[in-house]
């Protein structure tokens, strides 16, 4: 009886946390795809004001950067 409500709450738990992992990788890959898709856009916009090889190299470093920000805030903090 006790090892079956334990074997439950374990269940429970462990399928709890496996939906929101599968929840949070499609979100991530959903969020990739949309970045990938806006990044393009830039450049076939940026190529009408400069050349391709200026474009690329200006959206990879603005992409750089904004990833570079994102882990620097994702790090925990020590106190």
């Amino acid at each position: 009886m006790l090892q079956e409500t334990i074997l439950g709450y374990v269940h429970g738990v462990i399928r709890g946390v496996l939906r929101r992992l599968v929840f949070a990788l499609v979100g991530a890959l959903l969020a990739s795809f949309g970045i990938v898709c806006i990044l393009l856009g830039l450049v076939k916009f940026l190529t009408l004001l400069v050349p391709e090889w200026m474009a690329w190299t200006i959206i990879g470093s603005h992409a750089l950067l904004i990833g570079v920000l994102v882990v620097i805030v994702s790090m925990p903090r020590r106190r």
